[in-house]
């Protein structure tokens, strides 16, 4: 069964879904502003970290029991399965290093996981709520960072982040090998609908998807020089004013 007979891609209940994530990450990310406390930042941090691995665990529990899906199937290798747990550790230390690539792994993942899901089950089921939390929360995660601990991307950020995707998936390709799996999709696409469709068949739509990888973490970095150009411009503007 596709993704388009599961869960018709941006038709009411998928669009309601997204709009939900919308108003819960708002509400989330706006808590310790509403938390009368001194320590509300790190309180929500650790709080959203433990969810997000408590119902992550949950969910691979899920698929192994309500799905029969063997262990190595349900491996938190894919890159946001990777980022669901190093989320929470960056959350709970406030590791900046950690940052640098899960801003990029997880917006740009989670937001393409959420717009194309490769789902097994349809609304409401139990595992089809998991995926987009996890997602979903990933995505928190990167943005509670940069609301409350400053973090910002830099060009290095966007190197490193390239560099350990490339690495990874050099990683993982013997992993997909020996254990009959398809992780980071390098064996074969998703099952339901993806822009991997419009890139032709193994092995050529891999370079594609490299491609678009990159496109959306440069995409992702962009903002960041030109409104450091936009406030620098402002403030030297500012300083030519005070002087005059």
């Amino acid at each position: 069964m596709s993704d388009e007979q599961i869960l018709p891609l941006f038709g009411f209940t998928h669009c309601t879904i997204l709009m939900v994530i919308v108003v819960l990450n708002a509400i989330i990310l706006l808590l310790p502003k509403w938390m009368a406390s001194a320590k509300a930042v790190s309180h929500v941090a650790l709080a959203l970290a433990m969810f997000m691995i408590i119902q992550e665990i949950a969910d691979r529990t899920g698929h192994h029991v309500l799905r029969d899906v063997s262990l190595t199937q349900i491996l938190p290798l894919h890159l946001c399965g990777v980022a669901v747990f190093l989320v929470p550790v960056m959350l709970v230390s406030q590791s900046y290093t950690l940052f640098e690539v899960l801003y990029f792994w997880g917006i740009g993942g989670a937001s393409v996981s959420l717009l194309t899901p490769d789902l097994a089950f349809p609304f409401p089921h139990p595992l089809t709520i998991t995926f987009f939390t996890s997602h979903a929360f990933i995505i928190t995660g990167v943005l509670y960072a940069m609301i409350y601990y400053g973090f910002r991307p830099r060009a290095s950020s966007l190197l490193k982040a390239i560099i350990m995707t490339v690495a990874y998936a050099a990683a993982v390709a013997p992993v997909n090998i020996l254990l009959g799996t398809n992780y980071l999709y390098i064996c074969e696409k998703p099952r339901g609908f993806s822009v991997l469709d419009f890139l032709g068949p193994w092995p050529w739509y891999l370079p594609g998807m490299a491609a678009i990888a990159l496109a959306v973490f440069a995409l992702l970095y962009t903002p960041f020089p030109l409104l450091h150009r936009f406030f620098a411009n402002h403030r030297t503007g500012d300083s030519q004013e005070t002087a005059e």
